[in-house]
């Protein structure tokens, strides 16, 4: 079947971050920037190490809830019923919800890839998505 072939090469690519579909650390720093707050590297490095900055990214997790974490900053349907699934995939209301969580962009203490330091490997890019800082 020829057009399911190219159907599912189509979702692969927009499944990869960075790509035009997925967003990437522009898309984080975008989002980040229109909501007024600090911080903008640690908050774009922790979107990218969330979501590789894809505003449609969703993880069922396993836990006792099967909570989903979804959008750019994966923000807990469970934990944060608050932020409704238009919010969650908006990126501008993404990051305005992070912010809160977050305590203005400085605690990050909810976010898993803080905790386990993988936001440490998306620092550069962040840095050069936001401006230098």
């Amino acid at each position: 079947m020829p057009g399911l072939s190219n159907t599912l090469t189509a979702l692969a690519i927009a499944a990869l971050p960075g790509t035009a579909l997925g967003g990437g650390a522009s898309t984080c720093a975008s989002a980040w920037k229109s909501t007024g707050a600090g911080n903008c590297q640690m908050a774009v490095a922790i979107c990218m190490a969330e979501s590789g900055g894809n505003a449609h990214a969703e993880n069922r997790n396993s836990d006792s809830h099967h909570s989903l974490d979804r959008g750019l900053w994966q923000i807990n349907d469970y934990w944060h019923p608050e932020v409704s699934n238009s919010c969650a995939y908006s990126p501008d209301c993404n990051a305005k919800s992070a912010v809160s969580i977050s305590s203005g962009g400085n605690d990050w203490s909810p976010w898993s890839t803080y905790g386990n330091g993988a936001y440490r490997g998306h620092l550069g890019e962040a840095s050069n998505a936001c401006g230098g800082g």
